[in-house]
């Protein structure tokens, strides 16, 4: 007689289960991965739509104005100031006027320039600009520009980051990026402009640094911003952390917020910048640090422990001599020491040798760190929480 079949007990229906379970978290998983940033639902901040840039590469006065080729063919596109039989003007000053072509335009000169721009000539190079161009008449001013916000991205993008860094590595700078521009529009409102276009605040370069896969980074980051507290919070960034982040306070003064209070870093051990060491003439060194003579011993001192707080003292004869980190980078420049976390000094055949971790300020994202922890797998949302830890992502609301 053939025996019934036995139901399924209750370890098999609990099996089932955990795998069916598995299955519907691992298509979620699979989901939430394949939805790009700009797809998600994200907390909305207040923030801006423009930014206005001090060009520094523009020089001062005279600027010569060429309209850019293409689309600027089109007539009257650039109005009766750059009309299409005269594609040159010179802009100079005389007796604290702005002279364009020839026509006194008095203190101020406000130029707007549809794409693909204009070009300004600057000591042999052509630089290219769209937005609107203010011009003084202010002794040594410099053009400023204000363009969208996701334009000036494009053009800072390829030249604060490698292009060919992973996608997650990309996107987390732009983010960093646009937060950091963010927070200075915010504070600067009173100012005749929010930033400079050098490392002093971020990289900007003219129209044709943009590259397509730039401006798709940019476009799939679309107003995303880092924040804190419910405000912009500014996405500080710098080449090489040497191994760990600093704290903002530290680097610039005021409070530390905990999303820049200084991170541990495994990405950028694999740069040449983690590591690096300088060799200065010893008589270079004494005239540029204003020694009284040359030293016979020197050596790092860190305060408190603290690798980024440093200072070199150098044994004089008897007496004894102590130059900050700080002054000793702004003495020798910023190549040779390339960063404030001095490891060692010692004087070798009539130089003097440093060494020491990192580059840059150290604060907020470590670039060559995203790079790392992008190869390995991280997404751009894993490595700005690991960079700015308490800090969320949120979308920029005019």
């Amino acid at each position: 007689m053939r025996r019934p079949r036995r139901l399924p007990g209750r370890k098999a229906w609990f099996r089932a289960g955990a795998i069916l379970w598995l299955l519907l978290l691992l298509t979620q998983i699979y989901r939430w991965s394949s939805t790009s940033l700009r797809d998600r639902e994200w907390p909305r901040v207040n923030g801006p739509t423009t930014i206005r840039v001090r060009l520094g590469a523009a020089g001062p006065a005279p600027w010569t104005l060429r309209r850019a080729r293409s689309r600027s063919e089109e007539a009257g596109l650039l109005g009766d100031v750059l009309p299409t039989e005269a594609p040159l003007i010179r802009i100079e000053t005389r007796k604290g006027h702005l002279h364009v072509g020839g026509r006194d335009m008095g203190r101020e000169f406000v130029l707007d320039v549809p794409e693909p721009g204009v070009e300004i000539d600057v000591n042999g190079k052509t630089l290219i600009y769209h937005g609107r161009l203010a011009f003084s008449a202010e002794p040594d001013a410099r053009p400023v520009l204000t363009l969208p916000l996701e334009d000036y991205l494009a053009q800072v993008l390829p030249r604060e980051m490698p292009i060919s860094y992973p996608e997650a590595a990309l996107e987390a700078q732009a983010i960093a990026a646009r937060s950091y521009a963010a927070a200075q529009v915010l504070r600067t409102r009173r100012r005749a402009f929010d930033v400079v276009d050098d490392e002093f605040s971020q990289v900007f370069g003219s129209v044709d640094h943009r590259t397509p896969r730039a401006r798709s980074i940019v476009n799939a980051t679309r107003g995303i911003v880092l924040s804190y507290g419910g405000r912009v919070l500014p996405g500080f960034f710098s080449a090489n952390c040497g191994g760990h982040t600093r704290p903002a306070g530290d680097a610039f003064g005021g409070k530390t917020s905990p999303p820049l209070s200084g991170v541990p870093c495994a990405g950028c051990g694999w740069s040449k910048d983690f590591r690096w060491s300088t060799r200065v003439p010893l008589s270079t060194a004494v005239r540029r640090l204003g020694l009284s003579s040359r030293p016979d011993q020197v050596r790092v001192h860190h305060f408190e422990g603290d690798p980024w707080r440093s200072s070199l003292v150098f044994e004089l004869g008897g007496s004894r001599s102590s130059i900050s980190a700080r002054r000793l980078r702004r003495a020798l420049g910023r190549r040779r020491i390339r960063s404030l976390r001095l490891k060692g000094a010692s004087l070798q055949h009539g130089d003097l040798i440093l060494s020491g971790r990192g580059f840059g300020h150290g604060v907020g994202l470590c670039q060559q760190g995203a790079r790392g922890y992008a190869e390995r797998g991280w997404s751009a949302e894993d490595i700005l929480s690991h960079y700015y830890p308490e800090a969320v992502l949120a979308i920029l609301a005019p």
